[in-house]
């Protein structure tokens, strides 16, 4: 029985992820920062995140990322939302999360997601983007493999660094259009 279904939830998965790459991506170059602030709003519709402080900054002069809008949203999704569940612990008056977007070096472009949580323990830190892997209850475990797929099919990045004093910091690193 347990084989069986872990099968059925293989062959769904594998599904998913097909789709996924069929998606016919319409790349072009746009600004992340209105992105960010859609996510953030997006994100926030949960009633639960309602008493949490989002702070959006971006450099002034930034160039545009030559990107799929549709999938950068889903991932700066994904990853605030990460954020906020992570913060569930924390007092309600300490919960903050911030997103940056800064010119990275020349030709990239870094947006970083950080919250105040409960951070990613040691032990998960080498499991952080595997697929089926994941500490939520009613998770797959695909937010985050998803997601490093979606970057990495952009030429960019996706990686984790503990925040300081607490929490957790994921960053996207994108082409700019310097780069061409």
């Amino acid at each position: 029985m347990i084989i069986e279904e872990t099968n059925d939830a293989d062959h769904t998965i594998s599904e998913m992820i097909g789709f996924a790459r069929r998606h016919e991506m319409n790349r072009r170059w746009i600004d992340l920062a209105p992105l960010l602030m859609d996510a953030s709003r997006i994100a926030r519709f949960d009633r639960r995140w309602a008493d949490v402080s989002i702070q959006v900054a971006a450099d002034e002069l930034r160039p545009n990322a030559f990107a799929d809008r549709e999938e950068i949203t889903q991932v700066l999704i994904d990853l605030i939302r990460n954020g906020l569940e992570a913060m569930q612990a924390v007092p309600a008056a300490d919960r903050k999360l911030k997103i940056e977007l800064r010119n990275q070096r020349a030709g990239w472009l870094r947006v970083s997601v950080t919250d105040c949580g409960c951070g990613v323990p040691e032990e998960r830190l080498s499991k952080l983007f595997k697929a089926f892997e994941t500490t939520k209850p009613e998770g797959l475990g695909l937010g985050l493999s998803l997601c490093k797929t979606i970057i990495e099919g952009h030429g960019g990045q996706l990686w984790h660094e503990p925040a300081v004093p607490r929490g957790s910091t994921f960053h996207i690193l994108l082409p700019s259009e310097e780069r061409v």
